[in-house]
């Protein structure tokens, strides 16, 4: 009967109705566990350091890693590196037109600037950017790739990634890219870029990651070992169980090229 018809429709709209609030509360609780997470996370870093560390300011800390910087081994293989990616990294208009996957990502979180791309090399994932209407900033500790980039008139700072992090302060970064960067990295140093990462973004913020998948055995037997700086590569889920682990939300993992 009719009456019966709409009974149904309001136990449905009802049910409806219970539904997007059952899920809000979900995604309150979750937002609420990322955040204690994370939190866990840095508390954990400051009690990893050592009494005398913990006095040092931040100024200080920074002023720490640019006295390492100015050791000429720190780039004794910067134009190594720079040739390097020249001859297998891939075309400039190749990784430009590769890097134009990540700008929805951005777009759908509303992001436009405050961004750090760290790692930024030879500039490409910069200048997608600001041909896009993005404002960006790189940072990179090799000397030529610092130079190439100033060249094209991109804003970049020459600092190792983490000092460079620490300057900045809390909630203060709507994005951070890195490309090519967390396979360098010893797994001691990647949780401590990820804790800085974790700090220094705004609530909502984005932390973008790109990194050779091993699952691809031409990848994991042999193309990942032609850059002689790579540490070992980072298996899927060895990278969203370690994110998690850091307080963030892996939120997609995109297996953007064959390779």
């Amino acid at each position: 009967t009719t009456d019966q018809v709409q009974g149904w429709e309001r136990q449905a709209a009802e049910l409806e109705a219970l539904k997007q609030q059952l899920e809000q509360q979900i995604e309150g609780l979750m937002e609420r566990v990322q955040k204690a997470k994370m939190e866990i996370a840095h508390r954990e870093t400051r009690l990893s350091h050592r009494p005398d560390d913990a006095e040092k300011s931040q100024d200080d800390l920074v002023v720490s890693d640019k006295e390492v910087l100015t050791n000429e081994d720190e780039h004794l293989l910067d134009s190594f590196y720079f040739s390097l990616e020249e001859a297998l990294r891939g075309t400039s208009e190749q990784i430009k037109e590769e890097a134009k996957g990540y700008l929805p990502l951005l777009e759908k979180a509303g992001i436009t600037d405050d961004i750090i791309d760290i790692g930024c090399g030879r500039g490409e994932w910069l200048e997608v950017l600001r041909e896009s209407g993005f404002r960006a900033r790189g940072i990179d500790q090799n000397h030529f790739a610092v130079e190439h980039c100033r060249g094209l008139s991109l804003d970049v700072v020459e600092s190792e990634a983490r000092a460079y992090l620490r300057s900045l302060p809390d909630e203060s970064v709507s994005a951070i890219t890195a490309f090519h960067f967390a396979e360098h990295l010893p797994l001691e140093a990647l949780v401590s870029f990820l804790d800085q990462a974790g700090r220094t973004l705004k609530p909502g913020g984005l932390l973008i990651l790109e990194t050779p998948n091993p699952e691809n055995l031409l990848v994991g037997s042999c193309n990942f070992y032609l850059d002689p700086t790579h540490k070992n590569p980072i298996p899927i889920p060895t990278m969203t169980l370690l994110l998690e682990s850091r307080g963030f939300c892996c939120q997609q993992v995109l297996k953007l090229h064959p390779v």
